[in-house]
């Protein structure tokens, strides 16, 4: 006899084929496609916190990273995400009260937890 598994399972189960990993370099995402896009860190412009209203067995948060060549969605929960989020609370100007507004958010809202500062800003400094 064949155990069907619950949307929940079958949920968690699709979030680990995403997949981040976070160097010295910067960011590689991989998606369930295979589909691998790395952000450098030089070339990292935003990331952002998209919240959502909670959904059983779906993630409540997606990260949207985007660069100059590219943008990449990973939801809450993917496989290397505690290392990336310990990786870029360390950025200069890594917002939390952005990332913690984010996680308790129950509706739809996007926060940006990290923007690379422009050059007229880091001139005025």
């Amino acid at each position: 006899m064949t155990r069907k598994d619950s949307p929940r399972q079958r949920a968690q189960r699709e979030l680990k084929k995403y997949f981040i990993r976070v160097n010295e370099t910067g960011i590689e995402v991989r998606k369930p496609t295979l589909e691998t896009t790395l952000f450098k860190w030089e070339e990292l412009r935003t990331i952002l916190a998209q919240a959502h209203e909670p959904m059983p067995g779906l993630p409540s948060m997606m990260w949207i990273l985007s660069g100059d060549r590219s943008v990449s969605v990973i939801p809450q929960g993917a496989r290397g995400e505690e290392v990336f989020v310990k990786w870029i609370e360390q950025l200069p100007d890594f917002r939390h009260d952005e990332l913690a507004a984010a996680r308790s958010c129950g509706e739809e809202k996007t926060f940006t937890v990290w923007a690379r500062p422009t050059q007229e800003a880091e001139g005025a400094s």
